[in-house]
């Protein structure tokens, strides 16, 4: 099984599966991908994620991202189109100070306390007859958050759950650059996937919520929901 999917027009497709999950378990295979921004794929690539039953899209850009740079999947009458904002324009402001860079946890700390968004898209996962695609435009801070609260909720050690969020920049390097050459006034960091940024909000994570468990439970997830999407997302090795 391939964990990261060699797209043309894709370059942070990557399958959630294959993660150790304690020691009595693993990660499904084509249950969750995350990406970057569906914007240009082939009738070929998306016939590969109808193969794989992914049934399901959910994005995680606001209003303004979608209308600027649509998704291709979005009209696209195979698919259920899931939109699910995390911040709206603007908020991504919080990380530009250059001295910022220690904050960049709580930055997502917080996404996580000012929107629904984050529980809706794990109850739509929870709900979906097939697999998923989450995304943003990167793949990386949006999509880094709800990968690791699902990594999480299957018992994934934190520092897989690190490695999966810090190859986004290894992926998206290309682009990581385009964005700091147009944007010059903002600091280089916002664009790179540092370990310390995911390793930071675990830490920060915890120290407000407890675990994912008790986050989830707080928003509106019953126990036999908690239970069904974390056996959802890992099976027996």
């Amino acid at each position: 099984m391939l964990r990261r999917i060699p797209f043309e027009h894709l370059k942070n497709l990557r399958d959630l599966g294959g993660f150790p999950a304690g020691k009595t378990h693993v990660t499904r295979w084509g249950i969750c991908y995350r990406s970057n921004l569906p914007e240009n794929l082939t009738e070929e690539e998306k016939q590969w994620l109808l193969a794989q039953g992914v049934t399901t899209i959910i994005d995680l850009r606001n209003a303004g991202e979608r209308q600027r740079r649509p998704n291709c999947l979005e009209p696209d009458p195979r698919f259920r189109y899931c939109n699910f904002s995390m911040y709206e324009d603007g908020a991504s402001v919080n990380m530009g100070d250059p001295e910022g860079k220690q904050q960049v946890g709580k930055f997502y700390l917080d996404m996580l306390g000012s929107t629904p968004a984050p529980v809706q898209a794990l109850r739509s996962i929870l709900n979906a007859p097939g697999g998923v695609l989450f995304h943003c435009s990167a793949g990386k801070d949006r999509t880094g958050l709800i990968g690791a609260l699902l990594l999480l909720l299957a018992g994934v050690a934190d520092d897989d759950i690190i490695a999966d969020y810090q190859v986004s920049y290894t992926y998206m390097r290309d682009y990581a650059l385009a964005m700091a050459e147009v944007n010059p006034d903002r600091p280089a960091y916002i664009y790179h996937s540092d370990p310390d940024f995911m390793r930071d909000f675990l830490a920060a994570f915890r120290a407000r919520y407890g675990t994912v468990e008790a986050y989830l439970k707080a928003n509106g997830f019953e126990d036999r929901d908690v239970e069904t999407l974390r056996e959802k997302l890992r099976e027996p090795m």
